[in-house]
C-alpha cells in the first residue's frame, strides 16, 4: 500500500491516538524492529502553469533494507508522477518493482523466510476540492513473481460541504488478496517444530462515515462510524523445508490433500499413510465483522484549554460469504454492543 505518514491526532481508532511513526513511547505500536534502511529519492518539479496543468511532480525512489546482522532483507525501485490541471483536478500514478523480501518474523520464531519479488501499479484521481461536492478514486494492484501472490485494492471517497461549518465524508474500500505463503501454524511432531503456510484467499471491505460540524469556532461535534468485514479461506497447505533456498519451489513441500482429515474444525495430518496422526492444526479459515463508531464533542472553553466528551461504541460479528461464485457478502453483528463514555479536559497554565 502507498501510505501517508501523519503526526495528527485522529479519533478513528480510539479517543485520541498519536500516529506511531512519530510516537515510540509505547513499544506495542512499533511496527518493526531489527531494520536498517538506505534510501534515495529524487524529484523533478514544474511549479509554474504549463499547458493544461497548474503543476507537475515526478519522483524516482530506490531503497535497500538490512537487519542488524547486515543481511539484505529487501530492495526495490519506484517511479511516480503527480499533476494538477487548471480545473483543479489531480491525477497521480506510479509503479514499484520489489526485487525480493526476507522476513525474520513471519514464521513466528522460526527461520527467516525469503519471498519472491513483485511489481505493483497504482493510480489516483481527485476532483476539485474547492467545490461543495468532490471525490477521490484510488486503485492498486500487485503481482508477485512466480505467481505466489496477487493483491487488488480499490477505494472511493466523497466529501460534501454544503456550508463552511459542516463537512460530510463517505469513503469505501475493498481488497482481494491471494498469497501462497500465508502463515498458518507451527505444530510439533516428535519434538520437532513444523512451520506451516497455506494459500489464503481473503476479502476485506469497509465503509466509513465522518461528519464534522462546527457549532462555533470553539465548539465542534464530530461523528465517525465504520462497518468493517474480513473473510479468509485457506488451501494448498505446505511445510517449510528450506526457507532461504535460492529456488522458490525448494522452500516448501506440499501437504497432500489425502493426508488431511478435518475433525471438529481441526486438521489431522497423516503424512506417512500409516493411519496414525502425525500432527494437527486448527482450521485457519476465518470471517470477522465489526462496527465501530466515535462521537466527540470538543469545546475550547478558554484559549488553549479544551474539554472533550466522547462516546465510543463497538459491535462484533461476522462477515458472511452469501454467494462465493459472485463475491457477495453481508455483515451480521450478533454480539452485544460495547459502549465507552469518556470525559477529558486540559487546562493551560500561563506562566
Amino acid at each position: 500500500m502507498i501510505g501517508k505518514k501523519s503526526g495528527n491526532l485522529v479519533s478513528d481508532l480510539g479517543v485520541l491516538w498519536q500516529s506511531p511513526e512519530y510516537e515510540l513511547n509505547d513499544i506495542g505500536f512499533l511496527a518493526q524492529t531489527d531494520n536498517i534502511s538506505q534510501w534515495f529519492w529524487m524529484q523533478y518539479r514544474v511549479l509554474q502553469p504549463k499547458g493544461i496543468t497548474r503543476w507537475q511532480r515526478y519522483n524516482i525512489n530506490q531503497w535497500r533494507d538490512y537487519d542488524f546482522g547486515k543481511r539484505n532483507t529487501g530492495s526495490g525501485y519506484n517511479v511516480n508522477a503527480h499533476t494538477q490541471f487548471k480545473n483543479f483536478w489531480t491525477i497521480s500514478g506510479g509503479f514499484t518493482w520489489q526485487e525480493h523480501t526476507i522476513s525474520n518474523a513471519d514464521l513466528r520464531g522460526g527461520p527467516s523466510i525469503r519471498y519472491p519479488g513483485g511489481i505493483s501499479y497504482w493510480g489516483f484521481i481527485g476532483s476539485d476540492s474547492r467545490k461543495k461536492l468532490y471525490g477521490e478514486l484510488y486503485g492498486e494492484t500487485y503481482q508477485g513473481e512466480k505467481h505466489y501472490a496477487r493483491n487488488n485494492y480499490a477505494s472511493i471517497g466523497l466529501t460534501f460541504r454544503p456550508i463552511n461549518a459542516l463537512n460530510v465524508t463517505v469513503a469505501s474500500s475493498v481488497s482481494r488478496n491471494r498469497n501462497e505463503m500465508q502463515w498458518v501454524a507451527a505444530p510439533e511432531e516428535n519434538g520437532k517444530t513444523r512451520y506451516l503456510v497455506g494459500e489464503i484467499d481473503q476479502t476485506i471491505a469497509l465503509v466509513s462515515l465522518r461528519v464534522t460540524y462546527m457549532l462555533t469556532p470553539n465548539l465542534s461535534l464530530q461523528y465517525w462510524g465504520q462497518p468493517f468485514g474480513s473473510s479468509g479461506k485457506y488451501k494448498s497447505f505446505k511445510t517449510i523445508t528450506d526457507a532461504n533456498a535460492g529456488a522458490y519451489t525448494q522452500r516448501f513441500a506440499y501437504v497432500p490433500n489425502s493426508a488431511l482429515t478435518l475433525i471438529d474444525d481441526e486438521y489431522h495430518v497423516d503424512e506417512d499413510g500409516n493411519g496414525m496422526r502425525d500432527y494437527s492444526f486448527e482450521k485457519p479459515d476465518f470471517n470477522f465483522g465489526q462496527f465501530r463508531s466515535n462521537m466527540v464533542i470538543r469545546w475550547e472553553y478558554i484559549p488553549g484549554s479544551t474539554l472533550f466528551l466522547v462516546w465510543t461504541q463497538e459491535r462484533n460479528g461476522a462477515f458472511y460469504d452469501k454467494d462465493p461464485d459472485h463475491n457477495r457478502y453481508s455483515l451480521h453483528f450478533s454480539e452485544k454492543a460495547y459502549n465507552i463514555f469518556l470525559m477529558k479536559f486540559t487546562y493551560r497554565f500561563v506562566l
